[in-house]
């Protein structure tokens, strides 16, 4: 933990570690080898297929929380688009074990899906380091061009808590649906998103009638690149390089705190993730990349 500011962002508790000792190497390769047999996703290429595998698998192995939902469109129209992935998330669950620990959860109003490793989230609750998701994160309220350190959002906790208690459940089936109170605003949903991806940074937006937020503002932009060996499976057609996450963070905001300062960030996001791929035998490294940009527009 650092003194000076918020703590480090959670570790997977102990407990947890010792349900599963994967291989992420047979997790990947068995993965792909399931979804390359699904229908649905006949008409998704390769590249970007063997990206969905990543992401999935970096979740199920507990090298990650959860991951939002961006890889490819979903062509099926007879369908909506979170019953198809929840097929294919069955489908790994009945060839994979580990992908049991894994949930879809959807969020009604922006029609976002997250795969949520959810027995990961019951634990830290159980531990009592449910908080610490809130805790080890920096709240930025933007307003345009405007950013300022601020509270988390009122309703972030009881989010959180409703999916844990959801995750609780002796058999998780289904779909977890996230925003059945119609209540809960934009803003908490964004910071909620960012707690689950877990980024040191998360943007609280203030609407109010803006189209562009951080325009002309320079930013610290930090990816977590993994680089892959070529021993995860050269016939599961494993990426060299694979962007895990990436985020960004006001330089007037970082340059005011300690905490935010990029090699302060960088020492987190190692001391977060490096524990987590030994443990998950993950064949490569991380690498944290840090650039400043100006963009037109920030997607919140």
């Amino acid at each position: 933990m650092n003194p000076s500011g918020p703590p480090d962002l959670p570790t997977l508790p102990h407990s947890a570690q010792e349900d599963n000792h994967p291989d992420f190497s047979h997790v990947y390769t068995s993965a792909m080898s399931c979804l390359r047999k699904l229908s649905a996703l006949r008409h998704v290429s390769r590249d970007k297929l063997v990206l969905f595998s990543m992401d999935l698998c970096i979740v199920a192995c507990g090298i990650r929380l959860g991951y939002l939902f961006d890889a490819f469109a979903i062509r099926d129209r007879r369908k909506e688009p979170k019953d198809v992935l929840d097929n294919c998330l069955t489908e790994l669950q009945k060839e994979i074990p580990l992908f049991r620990s894994v949930s879809l959860v959807h969020e009604s109003a922006s029609d976002q899906i997250f795969f949520i490793n959810v027995r990961w989230l019951q634990k830290f609750c159980k531990s009592g380091e449910g908080d610490s998701f809130v805790s080890a994160t920096t709240f930025v309220a933007v307003q345009g061009s405007t950013a300022q350190v601020a509270s988390p959002p009122p309703g972030l906790a009881t989010l959180l808590t409703n999916l844990a208690h959801w995750s609780g459940r002796e058999q998780l089936q289904g779909t977890c649906p996230l925003s059945a109170d119609k209540n809960i605003d934009i803003g908490t949903l964004i910071a909620f998103a960012a707690c689950i991806l877990q980024f040191p940074v998360a943007y609280v937006p203030v609407p109010q009638g803006e189209d562009a937020f951080l325009a002309g503002v320079p930013l610290d932009v930090y990816e977590c690149v993994l680089q892959v060996d070529a021993s995860l499976g050269s016939d599961a057609n494993p990426p060299e390089k694979h962007v895990m996450s990436k985020f960004s963070c006001p330089q007037a905001i970082s340059g005011e705190k300690a905490e935010l300062r990029p090699k302060e960030i960088v020492r987190k996001l190692g001391a977060c993730f490096e524990g987590r791929l030994k443990e998950a035998r993950f064949p490569g490294s991380m690498r944290v990349r840090h650039s400043v940009e100006t963009l037109d527009r920030v997607a919140l």
